[in-house]
């Protein structure tokens, strides 16, 4: 209870930021993977990055959650030059 009243009685004179403010470009990442590889792209960009995993995959790729975490990885990876101070979705 004395912790709730702090924040009652000084809440509104902590200087607080907006966090759904948004003044950072706005970016979108599409990626997709399946069995054999992933790719990405960036919209308005003309290149398109693929990654094959090869035809012995080993087991952390087995696991789609697993393929789509490493396409999402590769993607960041790919366009970090491009996405440098963005917002990325």
């Amino acid at each position: 209870m004395e912790e709730l009243r702090f924040w009652t009685t000084h809440l509104n004179s902590i200087k607080v930021r907006d966090c759904f403010l948004i003044d950072k470009r706005q970016r979108f990442v599409y990626s997709h993977a399946n069995a054999t590889g992933c790719g990405s792209v960036v919209p308005l960009m003309k290149n398109i990055s693929v990654k094959d995993f090869g035809n012995h995959l080993n087991a952390r790729f087995k696991i789609s959650y697993r393929r789509k975490l490493a396409a999402i990885e590769f993607s960041l990876e790919s366009y970090a030059l491009v996405l440098e101070g963005s917002l990325v979705n």
